[in-house]
């Protein structure tokens, strides 16, 4: 982790109708573990870069930990059917996003994440709405 950055993590579901994003201030695995057991249904696969703070813990909370190799030197982002491109992938998005800002203050980063989660998934719940409603529109008589 670099000097003076404040970590950002995203917890994204597989298929990624839902993104979840938090600006950690005091990272901890007691945080990671808190925010996994609030946002992520137990017995479920738990995707991860090889960050420290991870460790065990995930299986000890009652998940299946699956880890990609990203900080000791590979910079992997998926091995066969286990990745972490959805998490990525957002970032990506958050970062083009903040990036119009010209930097955005720590005292308010929180908000801002806030925020880009809000449209995120406010975009993503309109795609999934307009999409059942073509599948409807398809499809009237179901039975």
């Amino acid at each position: 982790m670099e000097e003076g950055k404040t970590p950002i993590m995203s917890i994204t579901e597989r298929k990624g109708r839902s993104i979840f994003f938090v600006a950690l201030e005091g990272l901890s695995k007691d945080l990671v573990s808190n925010l996994l057991n609030r946002h992520v249904e137990k017995g479920s696969i738990v995707n991860t870069d090889d960050f420290l703070i991870y460790a065990k813990d995930i299986e000890r909370d009652g998940y299946k930990h699956k880890v990609i190799p990203r900080y000791n030197g590979e910079k992997r982002f998926a091995e066969g059917r286990v990745h972490i491109n959805n998490a990525e992938n957002r970032f990506s998005f958050l970062k083009t996003w903040y990036r119009t800002f010209r930097g955005l203050s720590k005292k308010y980063l929180g908000l801002w994440i806030n925020l880009f989660e809000f449209l995120l998934n406010l975009k993503m719940s309109v795609i999934d709405r307009t999409l059942v409603m073509i599948g409807n529109l398809c499809n009237p008589y179901k039975g």
